[in-house]
């Protein structure tokens, strides 16, 4: 298993589940899959930060409220369920 983080927590109930025992420790681990991206205008590639994965999951919440509410969503969120700018 590579990190909890890409499995969620039904790996520390399936890990409590196999050994009959609990866990004194559980440790994530965490890495960019993707450091560099290419920016479209510039052609150039550049550094991810947290503001590209920030973007990400704001249109990620955009197409779960959408598909909920059955209707168009705008962006940015504000307020949505979408961080605020």
């Amino acid at each position: 298993m590579a990190s909890l983080e890409g499995y969620g927590a039904p790996v520390i109930d399936i890990g409590h589940w196999f050994m009959e025992s609990d866990l004194t420790a559980v440790v994530g681990v965490l890495r960019n899959f993707v450091p560099e991206r290419l920016i479209a205008a510039t052609g150039a590639m550049a550094r991810t930060n947290i503001d590209d994965g920030l973007r990400v999951q704001e249109v990620i919440n955009a197409v779960e409220i959408s598909h909920h509410e059955r209707r168009w969503v705008s962006l940015p969120l504000d307020g949505e369920g979408g961080a605020a700018r």
